[in-house]
């Protein structure tokens, strides 16, 4: 297979002062609309602070919080301490790739809270602020719009993953025009502040250039993105969501020269509907393998058969018995055999990915040998 590699620094256009980029590419009062959305009060300056008094955003607010303590006990504070204990002693990079990852801010972050740039990329639009912005000017049927927010949700929160069928349903235009919301709404919970929200694109030279959101003449498929930057206990970070198709990525050069940039990567892949199984997926299959020191999956990243014992430490946790029923044509017999060995896998002590509520749940930890 011909491996698609380039060579590219990173666009300077990515670390210039804010002032320097175009007006039209900047999403104004970000961190004000994230805790806004986020059912978090506000700080001094918000233009939202009125709208915190309505009974909508009141009863919001309480939901949110009790949604996001009902998850700490059995799955966050036990993401956290795996954080802690097997992926920290390991994790060098300062890149991180999450590829089919819809808005999964959440669980990327818990994973992996301490890297620089965080690139995730789904099919669904990146989308805008706007929607947001308009409350400031008619906060009617407040309760209903922020009571579909929540509804959007219900699956990365219950299930720990996006479902694709869902979001074709709410992030196209139904509740909002893209992935920004939730992006905004998982990392605001991760009590992190949004410095800045620039609506961009990856270019055919894989810079990241300046978009007007509200330019008609953009072709829809133009690798456009959402980048936010943000801030926690003094670190600064950088978040950028991608739209594109990860498949045949031959006819996407721009993408995989933005890729290369980045350099090496720890990679998470997660509820991925088994796309690195594929075929039509052995370019961004092939790309992982080559930029990533660490892989942490679950079993619907990558095969279990590319992951080869001379240049792989694989660490299993949980379970694996067979991917759920709508998947079960993705059987691996080698990573069962894998988990069979007597003492070989880890207790997993929270559900994650298609094992949630259906089943056992199982991560495999791929660190690259020296």
């Amino acid at each position: 297979m011909k491996m698609f590699r380039r060579t590219l620094t990173l666009c300077v256009l990515a670390t210039l002062p804010l002032s320097l980029y175009s007006a039209d590419s900047m999403a104004p009062n970000a961190n004000h609309a994230a805790r806004f959305l986020a059912g978090l009060p506000s700080l001094d300056g918000s233009p939202y602070k009125a709208l915190e008094s309505d009974p909508a955003w009141i009863e919001h607010k309480a939901k949110l919080d009790e949604t996001f303590a009902k998850i700490d006990g059995p799955r966050t504070g036990p993401q956290r301490e795996f954080q802690k204990s097997e992926v920290a002693p390991v994790d060098k990079a300062k890149s991180v790739f999450y590829p089919f990852a819809g808005a999964d801010a959440w669980n990327v972050y818990l994973f992996y809270p301490n890297a620089e740039s965080y690139t995730l990329i789904g099919l669904e639009p990146p989308g805008t602020l706007t929607g947001t912005e308009a409350l400031l000017k008619s906060s009617t049927n407040l309760a209903k719009k922020l009571g579909s927010i929540r509804y959007t949700l219900r699956s990365i929160l219950e299930l720990s993953f996006f479902v694709t069928k869902e979001m074709d349903h709410e992030y196209r235009g139904q509740i909002t025009d893209g992935l920004l919301v939730p992006l905004l709404v998982l990392l605001a919970r991760h009590d992190v502040t949004i410095e800045s929200v620039r609506y961009a694109l990856v270019s055919d030279t894989g810079q990241i250039i300046d978009r007007d959101p509200k330019d008609p003449k953009l072709p829809r498929n133009k690798n456009k993105c959402v980048e936010v930057k943000f801030s926690k206990n003094g670190k600064k970070q950088v978040m950028r969501y991608l739209s594109a198709d990860l498949v045949a990525l031959q006819f996407n050069t721009g993408l995989l020269m933005y890729l290369d940039s980045l350099g090496r990567v720890n990679t998470y892949l997660k509820a991925t509907s088994y796309m690195p199984h594929h075929e039509s997926c052995d370019i961004i299959r092939a790309n992982i393998l080559s930029r990533s020191d660490l892989i942490l999956q679950d079993d619907s990243g990558m095969p279990y058969r590319y992951l080869k014992p001379a240049e792989w430490d694989v660490r299993l946790y949980g379970k694996y018995v067979k991917p759920i029923t709508i998947f079960n044509y993705r059987s691996q017999p080698d990573m069962r055999k894998a988990y069979e060995e007597a003492g070989r896998a880890k207790e997993l002590k929270f559900p994650i990915g298609y094992g949630s509520n259906r089943g056992p749940s199982n991560l495999q930890l791929s660190v690259r040998k020296k």
